[in-house]
């Protein structure tokens, strides 16, 4: 879709920058059912985080933590283990 250059890095800006985003790119908002984002405060915080300043606008849109993040950080965790890291090596060829 495209990427926007944030004016601050608090949840209010990034959440106004979101939708702003979404609507200029003519997408209905009350069809928004879901939000992923990694697990940082700023976009998790049930008060005032991301997730729940554009749930307040769109109650529809559920957040989900990203798994793709968590299986990234995961396998950046086993790539450590050089058994692990080996028999990867292994099955690629």
């Amino acid at each position: 879709m495209g990427f926007v250059e944030l004016e601050q890095l608090n949840s209010a800006c990034i959440a106004a920058t979101i939708v702003k985003f979404l609507k200029d790119a003519g997408l209905i908002l009350s069809n928004l059912v879901g939000q992923g984002y990694d697990g940082c405060s700023t976009m998790t915080g049930r008060e005032a985080g991301v997730n729940r300043l554009i749930q307040n606008e769109l109650p529809k849109a559920l957040f989900f933590h990203c798994a793709s993040h968590k299986l990234n950080l995961v396998i950046n965790d086993l790539n450590e283990v050089s058994a692990i890291r080996n028999t990867i090596g292994v099955i690629k060829h």
